[in-house]
């Protein structure tokens, strides 16, 4: 019995739904804070990831890219109200200190 890549691809946005889900309703519930500098590296690199695989035909392949980029993206935008709002690490801080 053979699957088809479709089917495949439904799984594997069902499952970037399952891990990230979760962690997008919890900050907008406020109860995760994420620091807006991680979600930025993360929506990069799915978005970079993503579109390479588009691109390169990759099909229902590339489905769990795409929806892992428009959660990454989603937390992004919630962390902007509801995450941590601390220096980067690297010695810069906000202007609001």
């Amino acid at each position: 019995m053979v699957i088809s890549p479709e089917i495949w691809g439904g799984l594997s946005v069902a499952l970037a739904l399952f891990s990230l889900g979760p962690y997008l309703w919890a900050t907008l519930k406020g109860t995760n804070k994420p620091h807006i500098f991680t979600w930025v590296i993360w929506t990069l690199l799915t978005a970079i990831a993503f579109f390479i695989q588009y691109l390169e035909g990759a099909g229902s392949g590339a489905w769990s890219g795409g929806i892992s980029t428009v959660l990454c993206f989603a937390i992004l935008i919630a962390s902007v109200r509801h995450g941590e709002k601390s220096s980067c690490g690297c010695g810069l801080g906000y202007a609001d200190r």
